[in-house]
């Protein structure tokens, strides 16, 4: 009897785990909005300015309207900026690619989600 209540508290023990693990509040996964796209695509060219990725002149670039399309990642947001102080015209525009939650996938010069 006494290794049959150790082997059930054993039991008891190693699945108790499983029971904290599952709680509810792992993260929104709701869908943003054009405006919350581009809002992040924002903070996204900011920080990319901060961390010297991109020259100052892209602080002041404007974000265009938002726009959903079909990417191997499934569905993203395409924010483009454009700066008129660049000089090399192939530099000119940034597209900061979103997915349909918000996280940043790619920011380039391209368009293209990488």
């Amino acid at each position: 009897m006494n290794i049959i209540f150790k082997f059930l508290l054993a039991v008891i023990f190693m699945l108790s785990p499983l029971k904290l693990m599952a709680h509810a509040d792992h993260g929104s996964f709701e869908t943003i909005d054009g405006l919350q796209a581009t809002k992040v695509a924002s903070e996204v060219v900011q920080s990319l300015v901060t961390d010297k990725k991109l020259p100052d002149s892209w602080k002041n670039a404007k974000p265009s309207a938002a726009i959903t399309r079909e990417s191997k990642y499934g569905p993203v947001w395409v924010v483009s900026f454009q700066n008129p102080e660049e000089e090399d015209t192939s530099k000119k525009t940034l597209y900061v690619i979103l997915d349909e939650f918000g996280n940043p996938v790619s920011a380039n010069h391209e368009g293209e989600a990488e």
